[in-house]
């Protein structure tokens, strides 16, 4: 299956924007920390945390003493705060220049501010000039204008006040600039990581030491209080450790970190949470338990950074989806704990953090209940087995988190799950979504977002066409046989894409799922795959989007999570051109995108808490709305917030506030610049993203509108037509043999259903 770069507006420069505290007010909370299996004593703790507001999300907080936090304002500039301990107002430390964004900080033993901050510069093209036209494509005064961005990564340190001390001569390096990341050790060495190098320099510019072209891309870096520093990269398997000695001599991989562990920012050591717990990180991957978090009523995937002083933790917790509300947390060594009853949560994927923030809000309100993850493998297929075997014994999870509408049915109509239509108010959310969560007149669970991909095109490559069955799109790829290709797919593996790609719907063609019958031994189905088969697809050696600029025909994959989506695909079809979001080929329900919905939350039928399980599906609920700053919600008003609030223009303005008005008196639209890469596919676009139009906000629902999702096992069927067609399209099955193993595999798999 080939993997697609997300395409939403958060897909990169996803920054710290806006934060801001309400006033504080303080709680307490007493628990006991269970000992680690390293054998450490059971401790008790009283926890005090302050409340306060996020608007935006949060990248990092920082502890050392007071603490510092960052937020960025329209993509303009960005600005550092401080909040010192026991005040309700943040100072304002240093603000960039407009332009010029903080990527990362971190703060010198003496309180100094070391500030890694990026500025991208574009010349040749004027704002006006650069404006897409009504329909999100750039107008003809714009074609052919070439423009010049530049990227200048600068290393800045200030004192504790925000003055501009000196800069730091950074060397050479070669990378995406807008990915460094900084890290002070307790030495005062200075950390720079970017992309795949690494380097630790003193605060005149002293090379201590570097590593160049590293084997994996860097996400994070951590120092350790011998002055070594582990590098992390991402994997299927978890976060992988990679130390640097203190000299410089890359040691390489370490250990690894679970995915469902989530890693905590931390001045010095490394941290992660999970299961309910805080852990300290050895550089093996080795996990010390060092507090129970779930005691304390707080859920574990909220916290964002720790810091230790003695026997005290200060914590930063952020629940993003529970109204973006923000605590920091001091624990303390304390006697007297007080033990909540236990919801336990299974989740089906691993460390969803949708979840996260209606449980750390659940955990600190109720006074008689918590919940805490269940601990299962991190292995997806071993997950399900482990769910599945516990649903209805003693066992069972009280609250599952259920991702894939298949699975959800599935137990649904099992009478696994507890109807809980009653705690739901119809008016309030889409007719399509409680449509598709209707099991037997019963709604069993909810998501709270949703997103959906499609197929688009320019309109003059597609001749016409707004929408295609099997045979029409078969046609096409026939004339433009390297349409779909990647730059780094096989004209092998582009085979089976594109017979994925034509019954992604098209399987309707094939299959009545009414009736249970499946038809792929018919002769329409016969003759696309030798259709498909006999394709002259050759490799491409320019990725989709510089095959695109050169006028080539090229069908794009995309994910819409935001309606700035519909200009990156103006960006990509590129030329100025018009395009349509044509969707796949139709078989039953019309051409056009699969809806795919966040994980849905339910309560299980076996479950002994009932009343407090269903209180907590009211948080879930409520927590709905707050999506609609990330992705599209399921709430009408939600939904509806999405489509206003990219309707509103951003104004050009001058140093005095004042609107700037073009030649005929009218203020000037300000386009919010973004940067999208698709590292597999090999390509990288920038793009401006202005108000919607009203014929984009056209475009948008009705690409929403002529959606579906897979709920009947359409998925499951796909696999399986996947397997048989590679050994087809290799050359090692015949067609007769390949067409009579997919149907008879198919209709078992229906027979079995039924």
């Amino acid at each position: 299956m080939r993997r697609h770069g997300r395409t939403g507006l958060g897909a990169l420069f996803i920054l710290a924007i806006f934060l801001s505290f309400a006033a504080c007010g303080e709680k307490k909370g007493r628990g006991e920390e269970s000992g680690s299996e390293t054998g450490v004593a059971s401790v008790n703790y009283e926890m005090e945390y302050a409340e306060g507001e996020v608007q935006g999300m949060i990248t990092h907080f920082h502890f050392g003493g007071s603490v510092l936090y960052r937020s960025e304002e329209e993509g303009k500039f960005s600005k550092l705060y401080r909040r010192e301990p026991g005040t309700e107002q943040d100072e304002l430390v240093l603000t960039t220049e407009k332009g010029e964004r903080l990527l990362d900080f971190a703060t010198l033993s003496d309180g100094r501010i070391v500030a890694a901050i990026f500025t991208e510069t574009t010349e040749g093209m004027s704002e006006e000039n650069n404006r897409s036209d009504s329909d999100g494509n750039m107008n003809e005064e714009s074609r052919g204008r070439e423009s010049e961005t530049t990227y200048e990564l600068t290393l800045r340190i200030y004192d504790g006040a925000g003055t501009l001390q000196k800069e730091v001569e950074l060397p050479e390096m070669d990378g995406i600039q807008a990915f460094a990341r900084l890290r002070v050790t307790q030495g005062n060495a200075i950390v720079v990581t970017l992309d795949r190098y690494a380097c630790m320099l003193r605060e005149d510019g002293t090379m201590l030491w570097q590593v160049k072209n590293l084997d994996f891309q860097i996400m994070g870096v951590y120092a350790l209080e011998d002055e070594s520093v582990l590098l992390t990269e991402l994997s299927e398997r978890g976060t992988i450790l990679n130390k640097v000695s203190s000299d410089g001599q890359l040691i390489g991989q370490t250990g690894i970190v679970p995915s469902y562990m989530k890693l905590v920012d931390s001045e010095s050591g490394l941290y992660a949470s999970g299961s309910g717990c805080l852990y300290r990180v050895e550089e093996t991957g080795n996990r010390i338990e060092v507090l129970s978090l779930a005691v304390q009523g707080i859920s574990a995937t909220t916290v964002e950074a720790v810091s230790k002083e003695g026997d005290s933790y200060a914590l930063c917790l952020y629940d993003m989806s529970a109204g973006n509300a923000f605590q920091l947390a001091t624990l303390q060594e304390k006697e007297g704990a007080v033990e909540k009853k236990v919801l336990t949560l299974a989740l089906t994927v691993p460390d969803d953090f949708i979840a996260s923030g209606p449980v750390g809000a659940f955990n600190m309100r109720s006074k008689t209940h918590r919940i805490a993850e269940k601990s299962l493998s991190n292995d997806i297929m071993a997950r399900e087995a482990q769910i599945d075997a516990s649903m209805m014994s003693e066992d069972a999870p009280d609250l599952l988190c259920i991702w894939g509408q298949e699975k959800y049915e599935n137990y649904a109509q099992k009478g696994a799950l507890l109807n809980v239509a009653d705690l739901i108010p119809r008016e309030n959310y889409l007719e399509r979504t409680l449509k598709d969560f209707t099991v037997n007149g019963g709604i069993y669970g909810l998501p709270k977002s949703f997103e959906f991909c499609t197929l688009l095109c320019a309109n003059e490559d597609l001749e016409g066409k707004l929408s295609w069955n099997v045979e029409q799109f078969l046609d096409f790829m026939e004339k433009h046989p390297d349409a779909f290709m990647d730059l780094h797919d096989t004209p092998e593996s582009e085979k089976k894409q594109i017979l994925n790609t034509a019954l992604r719907r098209g399987i309707y063609e094939f299959v009545d799922f009414e009736e249970g019958v499946a038809t792929f031994d018919s002769k329409e189905f016969r003759r696309a795959l030798e259709r498909i088969d006999g394709l002259n697809i050759t490799a491409v050696t320019q990725s989709k989007y510089e095959r695109s600029l050169n006028g080539e025909v090229v069908l794009w994959e995309t994910y819409f999570n935001s309606p700035g989506t519909l200009q990156l695909a103006a960006a990509q079809v590129g030329q100025g051109r018009e395009f349509t979001l044509i969707g796949y080929p139709d078989g039953k329900h019309g051409s056009g995108g699969l809806l795919n919905y966040s994980m849905a939350m339910c309560i299980n039928c076996k479950t002994t808490e009932a009343d407090a399980a269903r209180e907590f599906f009211g948080d879930w609920m409520k927590a709905g709305d707050t999506w609609s700053k990330y992705y599209f919600p399921i709430t009408k008003s939600g939904f509806e917030e999405v489509i206003s609030r990219a309707k509103e223009a951003i104004w050009q303005k001058d140093g005095d506030g004042n609107l700037i008005l073009d030649e005929n008196g009218n203020p000037v639209e300000e386009g919010q610049n973004y940067r999208t890469v698709d590292s597999y596919a090999g390509w990288e676009i920038s793009y401006v993203v202005y108000a919607l139009t009203d014929k984009q906000e056209g475009m948008l629902r009705n690409a929403v509108d002529t959606c579906i999702n897979h709920s009947r096992g359409e998925d499951m069927i796909l696999r399986i037509i996947s397997e048989e067609a590679d050994v087809y399209f290799a050359g090692q099955m015949g067609l007769d043999a390949t067409v009579e193993k997919i149907q008879s595999r198919v209709q078992l798999f229906l027979d079995e259903r039924k």
